[in-house]
């Protein structure tokens, strides 16, 4: 390249910035490729705010943008020291500009404290940073008067003497850029920067055909980034700059897949971290297994025509074994906070209705309530955030759970005694129906004996109170009745052996409440016959005889219906009532 071929766009440069009208109207309009239109105000808000993330992060930068002849001009100011790699300045405006669709031609420039570098026409080449001024104010720039770019420091000399000290000032300018040029690597001789930048990048991915350690990946990312820097540093008037760019290209592909796995190593390292020493609450193994996922996902994004590539498929392995594990484990968490959640809410319950329960159904609810409550607790695995507090709770509602079912059995021998009892006292009263009385007597003892045995501070016990005082009463009754029954059975008894002491004097019949006694014609006409007879013999013994009889029939007939303690009425063969004896003589 000739030296007036090379200062030719520095000419045309330098006439722009100085020669050039413009519009810094920050309202006015550019259409873009989108349909719609953006104001340059919105436009410098825009570049500034990116610029700022990803290249002055920690010095922001200043950006104004103003029209001029129908070329957007960009002006970026930075604070010193001045900026080593300002082609990756250029490149995040041209990007912003082309998401934007932004299609006019576009001239860009960086100044640190007075020095400006701009671009050729669309921002496709950097011309060399030019001592362009001694100072130049942002805010001056873009006005609707035609001031020039370069002003004095003082900004008070007179307009009679502008053109002659800014001829002086291109004349400097001119030769300063020319000395400026010569001096830049790869402008004159042999080209060193090149083999470098190709030797660092080599280093770079020579450690990945064994299994490189985290610093070394660090240290590979660091020689791409220093390979680039140097190719960087290779101007456009070089004749090695289209090489240098084509390295570049490949470099930043490079760098931007290694960018992928040092973010994925970053992340699996904190991922790592954290899931030390268990146990964590299950949000912080959801961030453990997000951070595992994000990782993966960063080396899954290396392409598998990348040198990192087969590297990144172990890490990748290596990674999904990690976050199976930390998914089983938020597993497990949740598990046992589900567990432990349902262990106190049964708790809570269990406790409700044992205040409650009024019968055996109830306290049979509160001890399934409170097994509930314990088989949960069982179910709490160790190194889970709750398991210390599922043992302490497991110990209280244990205690509780044999409480309850101790309830539980009482409650049950209650009721089976209460029913043994109504079982006995039905068997009594059936007894009673039929006469049974001594049947009875025993049963009605029993469903008492029975029923006394129901714990006192059962709920059968109220209801077996009133029960008592009833059977003893039916008891007693059937005590009475069965003596009745006994008397009466004596009285049968001993009517037998009195009416067949001879042939058969007589017949009877034994009810509750009386005893008939029926003499028979036979003995009635036997008795009268021997009386006749005696009497007609004058046979003083067989008549003392015979009234002896008589007289020792009626006294046993009295005592028959005195121990019977009923009426005895003493009737003839023809239905003839002839004596009564009351029981109550």
């Amino acid at each position: 390249m000739s030296l007036e071929s090379w200062l030719a766009p520095l000419k045309k440069t330098f006439s722009f910035i100085q020669l050039g009208n413009g519009n810094g109207d920050k309202s006015f309009l550019l259409k873009t490729g989108k349909g719609t239109s953006a104001k340059l105000k919105d436009i410098e808000i825009l570049l500034q705010n990116r610029l700022n993330t990803e290249v002055f992060p920690a010095v922001p930068a200043q950006v104004r943008c103003f029209l001029r002849d129908g070329t957007l001009v960009i002006l970026v100011q930075y604070p010193e020291p001045a900026m080593p790699y300002p082609r990756k300045v250029f490149r995040i405006i041209r990007k912003t500009l082309e998401e934007e669709q932004i299609l006019v031609e576009v001239q860009m420039f960086l100044i640190v404290q007075g020095n400006v570098t701009p671009t050729l026409s669309g921002g496709n080449a950097r011309i060399p940073d030019a001592e362009l001024a001694e100072h130049i104010r942002l805010q001056d720039i873009g006005s609707r008067n035609n001031h020039s770019l370069v002003r004095s420091e003082s900004g008070k000399l007179a307009k009679r003497k502008k053109k002659s000290w800014l001829l002086v000032g291109a004349g400097m300018t001119i030769s300063s850029i020319f000395l400026y040029a010569l001096t830049r690597p790869c402008v004159v001789g042999k080209c060193s920067a090149i083999p470098r930048a190709q030797k660092l990048a080599n280093e770079s991915t020579e450690i990945f055909k064994q299994t490189p350690l985290t610093g070394e990946i660090i240290t590979a990312k660091t020689e791409l980034v220093e390979a680039i820097a140097v190719l960087e540093s290779i101007p456009v008037w070089s004749n090695y700059h289209e090489d240098a760019a084509y390295f570049i290209d490949t470099y930043e592909g490079k760098l931007k897949t290694l960018e992928e796995v040092v973010k994925a190593l970053e992340l699996g390292g904190q991922a790592a971290e954290l899931g030390k020493n268990p146990p964590y609450s299950v949000a912080h193994w959801t961030q453990v297994k997000q951070m595992w996922g994000e990782a993966i996902a960063h080396l899954n994004r290396v392409k598998a025509d990348s040198e990192f590539y087969t590297f990144a498929q172990q890490k990748i392995q290596e990674y999904q074994n990690n976050l199976g594990i930390i998914a089983r484990q938020l597993n497990k968490e949740k598990q046992a906070f589900n567990s432990f959640k349902i262990a106190q809410d049964a708790a809570k319950i269990a406790e409700v209705r044992s205040y409650a329960a009024q019968s055996l159904s109830n306290w049979q609810l509160v001890e399934a309530t409170w097994r509930t409550a314990t088989e949960q607790l069982k179910l709490i695995p160790p190194q889970t955030t709750v398991y210390a507090q599922g043992q302490q709770l497991y110990q209280t509602y244990t205690h509780r759970l044999v409480a309850a079912r101790e309830r539980k059995k009482q409650e049950e021998f209650a009721l089976r005694i209460y029913n043994q009892a109504l079982s006995n006292a039905q068997l009594a009263e059936h007894s009673e129906s039929i006469n049974q009385w001594s049947a009875a007597v025993a049963y009605w003892q029993k469903a008492i004996e029975t029923i006394q045995e129901i714990p006192q501070n059962s709920f059968q016990s109220s209801q077996a109170l009133p029960l008592i005082s009833s059977y003893t009463k039916s008891w007693e009754n059937a005590q009475a009745q069965l003596q009745v029954a006994l008397k009466l059975e004596q009285a049968k008894n001993d009517l037998a052996k009195t009416c067949s002491a001879m042939n058969k004097i007589c017949e009877y019949t034994v009810e509750d409440n009386n005893i008939e006694v029926k003499l028979t014609s036979n003995y009635i006409q036997d008795v009268w016959q021997a009386a006749l007879v005696a009497k007609a013999e004058e046979n003083v013994a067989d008549q003392v005889q015979l009234l002896g009889h008589i007289s020792t029939l009626e006294k046993n007939l009295e005592i028959i219906s005195v121990n019977a303690g009923i009426p005895l009425e003493v009737y003839n063969a023809e239905g003839v009532l002839l004596v009564t004896y009351n029981s109550s003589r």
